[in-house]
């Protein structure tokens, strides 16, 4: 498939920042304050009613949240690679400087700056990332069941394990 350069980099951008939004989910709603999010559904705020009802099941949440960061991330690395070596070749030492600053671009724009973001403001963004992981996660019912049902089957064998 031959895109032009523009599109790519859209897309990279597009990726990088649905990254940056689940990382920016995971770490609002998991460090809001419960009885805040309460008070705010008592007063009729949608998404924190929404924000409640994810967080009864939290491993639901935290499986689609993973589950659409790590494919943003991957993709958004396979393409940087697709990139160098369209435009560089396939040397060895052009892909590990693309992978390199890959890395830099998701762990700075997509992880470590969202992550302090949403540790910073979970009241304000819990109930609007609420919304959008909702979408979701009835989106990717069929996929998250499996990463759940593959991770009961893990959790109840170490349960089993640790018996003995």
């Amino acid at each position: 498939m031959d895109f032009n350069l523009n599109f790519q980099l859209v897309l990279l951008a597009i990726l990088l920042v649905l990254s940056a939004f689940f990382a920016i989910s995971e770490t609002s709603l998991m460090s809001v304050n419960r009885y805040r999010l309460k008070h705010l559904s008592k007063q009729g705020n949608v998404g924190a009613k929404l924000a409640i009802k994810l967080l009864n099941e939290t491993d639901k949440l935290l499986s689609v949240i993973l589950l659409c960061n790590n494919f943003a991330n991957a993709a958004a690395a396979a393409l940087v690679t697709l990139i160098v070596v369209e435009f560089f070749g396939t040397q060895e030492s052009i892909i590990f400087i693309g992978t390199i600053i890959t890395t830099f671009m998701i762990v700075i724009f997509s992880e470590i700056s969202p992550k302090v973001i949403g540790a910073a403001h979970p009241e304000k963004l819990a109930p609007y990332c609420s919304f959008h992981s909702l979408s979701a996660s009835k989106s990717l019912l069929s996929h998250r069941f499996i990463f759940e049902f593959f991770c009961s089957w893990v959790f109840k064998a170490r349960k089993h394990q640790n018996k003995f």
